[in-house]
């Protein structure tokens, strides 16, 4: 069986993402390592992208596991961070 894999690179800040995954998750096994039925993230902490004076956070986000499993839980990440601006 093939694994299925999602990278997302948010702007989300650091600990939003975090806390987010340690709600939903079932264990967490390393630091930044996330699991739950049928799917593992693993946050990738990066540095912080520079705007003339602005700093936006980085987090590569990777999902692994079952395609219909991690589909629903990135689609489910989305939602929650759905964010407008104006």
């Amino acid at each position: 069986m093939n694994t299925f894999k999602c990278e997302i690179l948010s702007a989300i800040p650091q600990w939003e993402i975090i806390r987010y995954f340690k709600n939903i998750c079932d264990s967490s096994e390393e630091d930044n390592i996330y699991r739950g039925p049928g799917w593992c993230v693993r946050l990738e902490l990066l540095d912080p992208k520079i705007l003339h004076s602005i700093q936006l956070p980085q987090t590569k986000i990777v999902f692994t596991g079952r395609e219909d499993v991690c589909t629903e839980v990135v689609e489910a990440y989305r939602k929650a961070f759905m964010r407008g601006g104006a």
